[in-house]
């Protein structure tokens, strides 16, 4: 297996790892011990590498897009989008297994500036390291997500303000160092995590018709009680109001350039009252008031 040493892979903005699977990297160094990258993956079928980390960083990442397997020697890491992680392991190895077309975003940090960032939380972040390891895997958040896409939008779409760069990639450590103090964590078995990613993925595959739970199940393998527990401890939140989440936060987004009726039918909503009455109470406005520019 190919094995790419984590200076050389940063350093590059073009990597070929093998004869079919290539990343495309974007580094932005934003202070002294501190760098943000994006990375994204290409290959005709999973990428399988060894990761050599000669790098002396706490690495903070984000899933964006696809799927990445982390293997450390004794367990393996599941991460689908939105799934977070935190790394200290310099001079060691571990094992990625990478989907095609994937993406993540991560930030590279100094202990010394991690320190001086954030003071007292800063033996939080020691704590947890030395609890679970080098690799510190948080579960899914929805607003974490939406702010790692929106500063991978900034950085891939060429945004000159490196002072608005260096602020959103603050608001996405600080969301990630949040996690450090959370108790539930996501101790699942391996087969246990798979079944509710794949429940995940078909919960949010058609936002405008949920499947039920009933279905959910038979098609993960998982029954109903474990599904929903599962799915709160993985994900954090219930298995609707996660599918609540992402269908109001398309909402939010068809309303740029549709009309409210529009956006409510295509999301399946046969009654307008209904559909306003949801996003309302996500967002605190009526979907009419965003259209107005209220927000």
């Amino acid at each position: 297996m190919t094995s790419v040493k984590a200076t050389d892979f940063f350093s590059h903005t073009v990597t070929q790892i093998s004869s079919n699977a290539t990343a495309h990297v974007i580094t932005v160094e934003l202070d002294y011990g501190l760098t943000l990258s994006v990375m994204a993956f290409e290959g005709a079928d999973y990428i399988e590498f060894v990761a050599d980390n000669d790098q002396q960083y706490l690495q903070f990442s984000c899933t964006l897009e696809g799927f990445f397997e982390v293997i450390d020697g004794y367990r393996t890491l599941c991460l689908d989008p939105g799934s977070m992680l935190m790394c200290y392991a310099p001079k060691q190895q571990f094992s990625l297994r990478i989907a095609p077309h994937s993406r993540c975003i991560e930030v590279k940090i100094s202990m010394d500036k991690l320190q001086h960032l954030v003071g007292e939380e800063f033996t939080c972040v020691l704590k947890k390291l030395y609890k679970q390891g080098m690799l510190c895997p948080s579960c899914y958040k929805l607003q974490s997500r939406q702010s790692a896409l929106a500063l991978a939008e900034l950085v891939v779409g060429g945004e000159t303000s490196k002072l608005r760069i260096y602020a959103a990639t603050l608001e996405l450590l600080s969301m990630q160092l949040q996690t450090c103090s959370d108790q539930n964590q996501c101790n699942l078995p391996l087969r246990t995590r798979r079944q509710l990613r794949e429940a995940h993925e078909r919960l949010l595959a058609d936002l405008s018709a949920p499947p039920t739970i009933a279905e959910l199940a038979l098609e993960t393998g998982l029954n109903q009680l474990k599904l929903k527990q599962g799915f709160k401890l993985m994900y954090g939140d219930s298995i609707y109001a996660l599918f609540l989440k992402h269908r109001m936060a398309k909402a939010k987004e068809l309303l740029k350039n549709h009309s409210v009726t529009d956006a409510a039918v295509s999301l399946g909503y046969s009654n307008i009252s209904h559909f306003s009455t949801a996003f309302k109470k996500q967002y605190g406005l009526l979907p009419s008031e965003i259209k107005r520019g209220v927000a």
